[in-house]
């Protein structure tokens, strides 16, 4: 898998259907071992296998500079799971009440933060030119 925008996120983003500014969004740690993404159909985060979410984390700081998403830095907090588990990327959602209504924005597994596996420490996830994860959008 690359990294890369949901195709619903493209089309809401492109139809200004939501703000990435002033909406609630939040990042989960995936295991890549439990989800197979798919960029083009899967639409929310009722796609993603609860299976596969190892942490939640709301995003502070947002904003879009020069068609770039970033965020101030995101710490997942003391990330515990079964051993061979491991962080293979963080997707990226609008938040809503219901898993159906939160809106798939993008995946990124190939930052220098992942993999990794986690042991019950924080997990921390820096957003933003030169500093780490980055998703930029064409």
């Amino acid at each position: 898998m690359a990294s890369g925008a949901f195709t619903v996120c493209l089309l809401g983003f492109h139809g200004g259907d939501f703000d990435l500014v002033n909406d609630d969004v939040s990042a989960i740690l995936v295991d890549l071992d439990q989800y197979t993404p798919s960029l083009n159909s899967n639409t929310s985060l009722a796609d993603v296998p609860e299976v596969a979410i190892l942490s939640e984390a709301l995003l502070t700081g947002k904003a879009l500079s020069d068609k770039e998403f970033q965020a101030d830095p995101t710490t997942f907090p003391a990330v515990t799971v079964d051993s061979g588990v491991t962080v293979g990327a963080v997707i990226v959602f609008l938040s809503a009440d219901t898993l159906e209504d939160s809106t798939l924005l993008f995946l990124i597994d190939d930052a220098a933060e992942f993999p990794v596996t986690p042991d019950g420490s924080d997990i921390r996830v820096t957003w933003g030119a030169g500093s780490g994860v980055v998703h930029e959008f064409t």
